[in-house]
């Protein structure tokens, strides 16, 4: 699908997201819906396959992603450390839904790079809400050096420690929705 396709694409999953109440579900903490159509739309455009999420927390995100992955047909993997132990567990109940989804316990360290390795379908994206910092930013440029990884994407960049600056200087492209979305349409403005 073309880049031309974007706006149409924002449209759909703002449409979607409005309709089934991903703004009232949203939580404190969580990556915000907003964030979320523009990363899903551009996982349409891209035609992925397969997304890896890292850090999932409650669980908002990992619950968008399962929307996605069962409308779209595709498969999610969701890594998360789980160090609160009852966060994890009401997290994985209120997850029990999305059989799609494959909720995974260790650290991304580690398991970011299994899965982008052993994931060859073609393309791949990568969506990191933790760790933070560089050292996020680390894991997804040595993710992007895959053929197959399409599309990366971090949380939480902040102009104050320099993450921010750095992931948009070695972009091609614009890449934060604010460059992508003025103009978007009527879902996308609601």
């Amino acid at each position: 699908m073309s880049v031309g396709a974007l706006p149409a694409l924002l449209e759909k999953w703002a449409g979607i997201a409005t309709a089934e109440g991903w703004t009232a579900g949203w939580v404190e903490g969580a990556i915000l819906p907003c964030e979320m159509v523009f990363f899903l739309a551009r996982c349409e455009q891209a035609g992925i396959t397969t997304v890896i999420e890292s850090g999932r927390q409650d669980g908002y995100s990992t619950r968008l992603l399962g929307e996605y992955a069962r409308r779209q047909g595709i498969r999610v993997f969701s890594i998360d450390r789980e160090a609160d132990v009852e966060r994890a567990l009401r997290c994985r109940e209120r997850l029990l839904g999305y059989p799609e989804l494959q909720l995974l316990k260790g650290e991304a360290n580690w398991l970011l790079g299994r899965l982008v390795r052993a994931e060859r379908r073609t393309p791949l994206a990568v969506l990191v809400d933790g760790p933070k910092g560089l050292w996020a930013v680390g894991l997804l440029f040595a993710a992007a050096g895959y053929p197959w990884v399409q599309l990366i994407a971090q949380h939480n960049l902040s102009d104050t420690d320099g993450t921010r600056s750095l992931f948009a200087r070695w972009a091609d492209e614009p890449v934060f929705h604010e460059a992508h979305t003025s103009g978007a349409g009527p879902a996308w403005e609601a």
